[in-house]
């Protein structure tokens, strides 16, 4: 989804709204549950990462000491946000692997993986 920049506000309060709609949705996302999690997460992530390529857009009206903490602080948000979706996505190709190999495989298998 694109957005367009109404100019019924000024330049900085529109791309506030923007920031802000991203970091709602963001959160939205993390609040599910269940199987919805995983995708959850994922979500967040592209939420963060418009985020940052909107900082990008407007990094020079922005200046340079508040663009590096800014871009930081949601850099840091993703990392952490990719360590929690890595781990899941490890979860999810180890159970594939068991289901797919189950006939060859001895029942604990992978439990010291897992």
């Amino acid at each position: 989804m694109g957005y367009k920049l109404k100019g019924s506000k000024s330049f900085s309060h529109e791309i506030k709204g923007i920031v802000t709609e991203q970091i709602d949705n963001a959160l939205d996302c993390l609040k599910r549950s269940g199987r919805n999690k995983d995708e959850g997460i994922h979500e967040a992530r592209v939420c963060v990462k418009k985020i940052r390529a909107l900082l990008r857009l407007v990094k020079d009206s922005l200046g340079p000491a508040s663009f590096e903490a800014e871009d930081k602080a949601y850099r840091d948000t993703a990392r952490s946000l990719s360590k929690i979706r890595d781990s899941a996505a490890m979860l999810e190709i180890t159970d594939k692997l068991v289901d797919h190999f189950s006939a060859q495989l001895s029942k604990g298998a992978f439990v010291n993986v897992r």
